[in-house]
Formats: structure tokens, sequence, C-alpha cells
């Protein structure tokens, strides 16, 4: 019965991330780049970083890809901090909708349709004639095996309602909700997918194996977990993006450190039994657990974290020192409040442009000391210097753009063209470094 038990979890879970990735694979070719246009245009204002988050995290169906893009964004500079952690909290709700979708599962016996789903899927993928009909085949077929999956998870659990020991450790859950936020935060580790954690403890409280007071510590533990994927993809990056993938860990842990006292006082889960009508019951198990998860990243990223975002950027630039040596890829003179004073914009202008001129300088020096020495230590330093040339050659010629719109002396005027043709020069002297 264990091998039985542990065939079926598995496989089952193995089809919950397949039909994912499916769905997710789809929707971003139907995106296509403008997922990353998007980004790159998002404007300054944090609500709005904060909706972007939630739409693309819905769109892909996984957080975790929504905040490795956003770290990969602002590696490159063209994401700040602060638009960086908006986008981090957007994607903390949108992750939420994946538990919504999994509640269908009890409330709608959508398992029935798994299989002809998986049919209509795979025929429209191989014999549609246009690349929507394809892509969208695509998608069905992933919706198909996503909930063919959790069917074979819970025919996996259903032998285990007879366990004594099981039910002795879920009891211990329930008792020290620290013990089942550190499970939550293992698993999501191993699985590297909070959404299958989620799966898994909603499939589980639907089948009678958990109830909603030990499941909520889980969901929390999952949040912290899930944080672990954009670490990883900081390794090795610059500090901007080790700071954006820093802020994803503290907004989570913070979170669900302040959540405890509810948790612990049982007030949580009396709360969440409010919003939702009628009794708690096994078949409603799993639109509680899906609530409450939405209702924690609702909480924790649009009440709390959401205002206080310039508070959460200087607590993770503290926690996060700059490495000896490394380039500020960003701009550190451009300042958008003088534009409307053009004289002392176009010298800030000036400032910035000598300071990417001793970038490329340091890139070309490094380039010929490492050629000639034999040394690959220089050599790698020269295509990141590379990289803050061509983000500062787009940020500078962006603000004096800007100022020319302005209302302009005679010499103002006249020293712009000059500008933007040294700020050109000297993006073409770090080319050549490389």
């Amino acid at each position: 019965m264990t091998i039985d038990v542990a065939f079926n979890l598995l496989g089952g879970l193995g089809l919950f991330f397949l039909g994912m990735r499916t769905m997710s694979e789809s929707l971003k070719t139907v995106a296509g780049d403008r997922l990353k246009s998007t980004l790159e245009l998002l404007t300054r204002k944090p609500f709005v970083g904060l909706l972007l988050g939630i739409a693309i995290t819905c769109l892909v169906q996984s957080s975790s890809a929504t905040t490795v893009m956003t770290v990969g964004f602002v590696n490159a500079g063209l994401l700040s901090l602060r638009q960086a952690i908006s986008i981090i909290l957007g994607a903390n709700i949108g992750t939420t909708f994946t538990a919504w979708l999994i509640s269908f599962f009890a409330l709608f016996k959508i398992t029935n349709y798994a299989l002809p789903a998986i049919g209509v899927g795979f025929m429209l993928q191989m014999f549609g004639r246009t690349r929507a009909a394809t892509r969208w085949g695509q998608f069905i077929l992933g919706f198909g095996l996503l909930f063919s999956g959790l069917g074979f998870m819970k025919d996996a659990f259903a032998p285990l309602r007879q366990s004594e020991m099981l039910k002795n450790v879920l009891l211990t859950f329930g008792t020290q909700p620290l013990f089942g936020i550190l499970i939550g935060i293992v698993i999501t580790m191993l699985l590297q997918s909070s959404s299958a954690t989620i799966a898994i403890v909603q499939i589980m409280a639907f089948s009678g194996l958990m109830n909603f007071e030990t499941a909520i510590p889980i969901i929390l533990g999952d949040n912290i977990g899930t944080t672990i994927t954009a670490q990883l993809a900081a390794i090795g990056t610059n500090t901007a993006s080790r700071r954006a993938a820093r802020a994803h860990a503290l907004l989570n842990v913070l979170g669900v450190c302040y959540m405890l006292v509810p948790v612990y006082t049982g007030l949580y889960a009396r709360l969440i039994e409010w919003m939702v009508p009628g009794p708690l019951t096994g078949d409603n198990v799993m639109l509680h657990i899906a609530l409450s998860h939405s209702i924690f990243n609702i909480i924790n990223s649009m009440v709390i974290f959401l205002p206080l975002i310039g508070l959460v950027e200087k607590l993770t630039v503290r926690l996060t020192p700059r490495r000896a040596g490394e380039v500020e890829m960003r701009p550190m003179y451009l300042e958008k409040h003088l534009l409307d004073s053009p004289p002392v914009a176009i010298r800030q202008a000036v400032k910035e442009t000598v300071r990417m001129m001793e970038i490329a300088r340091d890139a070309l020096r490094d380039a010929v000391e490492g050629f000639l020495a034999n040394d690959p230590g220089p050599l790698e330093k020269v295509r990141e210097r590379e990289d803050a040339v061509d983000n500062l050659q787009k940020e500078i010629t962006r603000y004096l753009v800007e100022i020319s719109q302005r209302s302009l002396e005679q010499a103002d005027a006249e020293s712009i063209p000059v500008l933007l043709h040294s700020v050109n020069d000297v993006e073409r002297v770090a080319d050549h470094a490389v």
C-alpha cells in the first residue's frame, strides 16, 4: 500500500508540474516579448508595479518566474530596487490564483473533464491550422494534465486516512504552528514551487487528512520557501539584483512573523471562516485554504508593505551592502526634479557622462591588462562594465531629450547635441573593450 501511495503521489505531482509548465509556456508564448517590454516601461508608481506583478504572475502561473524575471531586469539596470519590490509584492498576490484554480477541483468535480481536456488540447496542438489554435491547444492540454495530477494525488492520499502515525503528526502541526511553518518552508524549497505545496495541502484537507487550522501554518511557511528561487537566481549577479532577491525574502519573512499572533490565537482561522458563507465542510475546505492564502498576501502586500515600500528599500540596502569595486548600473546624477532647471540638469548629465567615461576607461584598461597578462580575472569585469555603459547611454540620452523639450538658452541648446555625440562615442569605447 505504501508503494502505491508513493507512486500515485509522485506521478500525480509530476503531472501537476507538467500541466503547470505547459499552461505557463503557452501563455508566455501568447504574450510574447510584451511581458519584457511592459516591465521596461514600468512607471515609478509602486501601485502600478504591484498591479503589473499580479497580472504577470496570473498570466505565467508562477511567482517564481515573475521574481526571477524581475531580478534579471534589475541585474541589467532596467528596473530600480523600488520598482522591483512593487512587482514582487504583486507577484505574491498573483500566485494565489493557482490555489483558487485548484479549488474548482472540489466545487465542480472538474477532474471529470480532465481527460477530455487533454484529448481536445492535444488535437488542437497537433492539427490546429493557426498559431493561436496550437497555443490554446497547449493551454487546454496543460489544464487537463494539471487536474489529472490532482486526481492522482487525491487517490494517493485516500489510504492514509487510516494511518494513526500520520494523524499524530498532523495533530502536532495543529498544536505547534511553528513546526507547520517549517514543514511548509522545507516542502516548497524541495519542490521549488509554492503552487505545488498549496495543491498538496488542499488535496490532503479535501481528503480529510488535515483540518483547516493545521493547513494555515504550512501555507505561511510556503510563502517563505518560495523565496529560495529568487535567491538562487541572484547568485553571481550584481548588488542590485541581490537586493531585489533579499527584498523578496524580507517581505515574506516579516509578513509571516507578524501573522503568527492571529494564527496562534485562532483569530485568523475564524476570520476566514466568517468570510466564507456556510459551515466549514470537506467540500469547501479547499476554498477556505485558497482564501486564507490570498488574504495573507493581500494584507502583507497592499495593506502593510506597499505604503512602507521606501522603508523596505532602505532596509534592504542596509542588509545588502555593495561589494568592493562593483559597478553601479543605474544613473547616480540624473534627477528628474531638476528638469525644470535646464542649466542644472545639463550639469547633472555632464556628471553622469563623466562617470560613464570612467567606467568605459576601466573596461578598456581591464581588457588590455587581462590580454597582455593572459589573466582571466580582469576580463570577467569587462562585460559587466560594458552593460553598465549601455544602460547609462540609454538613460542619459533619454534625460537629454527631456531637457531639450524645455525652454532653453542658446548655449544650453547647443550643448545637448555635443553631449549626445559624446555619450555615443563613449558607448563605442566600451564595445571595443569587449
